[in-house]
């Protein structure tokens, strides 16, 4: 396939699967009462928007105030001059999210259409990852199933960071395809920042570097 056709049969696609995604997260998922770690990333990136610093949102002091709240945005007020810095979730998807907030975009459901435009990163560079595996008509194929595949939507619609996750972690692979096609600094540098990356995401992500990096980098040769 030529290339111009092949961008935009792709960019259809993830149109698609971002319209698919934007409709379970926005009406299924919509006005579902968040809890868990949906709700604390939430909150965390409200926590950083509002203080400019990354602190438990609802501390575990406050847990009967939390507890007690009809409202969980009446709770969060409540609690604001309480402050307990945390390391407990890694920070950048919360700093995502905090993002949009400092934008105006602060509610649940934006933070759900946030989590659905990562989802669509996704099944773009699925589709770039299968086209240098296996060719053009390969990489549609793998990006419709990702625009579809029931498992990836339902994640966009959780508030749950894997969703930037498993983003970085395609970005990733990519990066080390493009390592191991033509040896540079720059590719390694960008395998190094992407799972750097994922790290901050997710902290298991430091074992790419010996299952990915490392295997890219001899698979590259010898260059130095």
């Amino acid at each position: 396939m030529r290339r111009p056709s092949f961008r935009l049969a792709l960019a259809l696609i993830v149109l698609a699967g971002l319209a698919l995604r934007l409709y379970y997260a926005l009406h299924v998922m919509g006005d579902h009462r968040f809890s868990g770690d949906g709700l604390e990333f939430h909150y965390l990136a409200r926590t950083l928007a509002d203080r400019g610093a990354y602190e438990q949102p609802f501390p575990r002091l406050g847990l009967e105030v939390l507890l007690r709240a009809s409202n969980f945005d009446d709770a969060y007020r409540r609690l604001a001059d309480v402050h307990v810095p945390t390391a407990e979730k890694p920070p950048l998807y919360p700093s995502y999210l905090a993002v949009w907030a400092k934008l105006g975009l602060a509610s649940l459901r934006w933070n759900l259409a946030a989590s659905c435009f990562l989802g669509a990163g996704t099944v773009a560079v699925v589709g770039l990852v299968a086209r240098r595996v296996a060719g053009a008509r390969a990489g549609l194929v793998a990006a419709a199933l990702a625009a579809v595949y029931p498992g990836l939507i339902v994640l966009d619609g959780s508030l749950r960071s894997e969703s930037l996750y498993v983003l970085l972690v395609a970005v990733a692979l990519l990066a080390a395809l493009r390592l191991v096609e033509r040896a540079t600094w720059q590719r390694a540098a960008l395998l190094g920042a992407a799972i750097g990356l994922a790290a901050l995401t997710r902290s298991e992500a430091v074992l790419l570097l010996l299952l990915l990096a490392l295997p890219a980098a001899w698979l590259a040769g010898g260059a130095r």
